[in-house]
């Protein structure tokens, strides 16, 4: 079966977002796509379709009026649907900044008013934000090191799905202190000058492909010392200050 191209997504996006208006009419205020299908990197295969539907009321018959054709978007595009009322958009920034800022910093609108342009993220939420993220990525691979060894299999993947968590962390550190991160090159490179540390860890780790991991000892180093990059970016974080001019993000 033919992949859709990303204009095929994008385009079978916009009916889906016009079908929800038709069902819920003025009460879906906004919806619009983030993630890969919003960057361009979109892979039908494997990428989920994340669609952000704001709407004025999370009611019963809201959520009804929804339901169908996203349950058919979820089998043809696997469509990852995220569902806020204007309100929770608003007040969420505090307990959801990573996910929000990523949002506002890389959307593309399908209908109804841009809510998303004018958040406001607090530079203190999201500092807490990077550094829970940072200290439950060692946490997570701590533990599938002590429960997978020595399967190197296992070890790869368990690095393979952190890495690029940890990597959406420095690109929005990055950010944050002014500076324009587009690529996983362009943020190692900066994470490894503003922090001090080797680029090589995280270059490797990014490079791993869990059906055929490197043998056990060299993926033993390459953990090792992705651990000491996640744990030398969360102390830097713990003590991180806003930057000039720049206490909301």
């Amino acid at each position: 079966m033919r992949e859709l191209t990303l204009d095929e997504v994008r385009s079978k996006a916009k009916t889906l977002a016009e079908t929800l208006r038709e069902r819920l009419g003025e009460r879906l205020l906004c919806a619009a796509l983030y993630g890969s299908a919003a960057r361009g990197d979109f892979k039908p295969a494997s990428s989920d379709l994340n669609l952000l539907l704001v709407v004025s009321e999370a009611s019963l018959d809201v959520l009804s009026g929804c339901a169908a054709p996203l349950q058919a978007a979820r089998g043809e595009l696997r469509c990852a649907p995220l569902l806020l009322t204007r309100d929770e958009l608003e007040r969420a920034a505090d307990v959801f900044p990573l996910k929000l800022l990523d949002i506002r910093r890389c959307h593309r609108l399908l209908l109804g008013e841009d809510l998303l342009g004018g958040l406001r993220i607090e530079f203190h939420d999201l500092r807490l934000a990077c550094e829970h993220e940072l200290r439950n990525i060692a946490l997570k691979l701590r533990h599938a090191f002590l429960l997978g060894s020595p399967d190197a299999a296992r070890l790869a993947a368990a690095l393979h799905q952190f890495a690029p968590q940890l990597l959406a962390v420095l690109r929005l550190l990055a950010e944050h202190e002014g500076a324009a991160c587009p690529t996983q090159e362009t943020t190692c490179a900066w994470s490894a000058r503003r922090f001090g540390l080797s680029e090589a860890p995280l270059r490797a780790v990014l490079a791993l492909v869990p059906a055929s991991p490197p043998p056990w000892p060299e993926l033993q180093r390459s953990f090792a010392a992705f651990l000491a990059v996640v744990d030398g970016v969360s102390r830097a974080v713990d003590a991180m200050a806003p930057a000039p001019d720049r206490a909301g993000a």
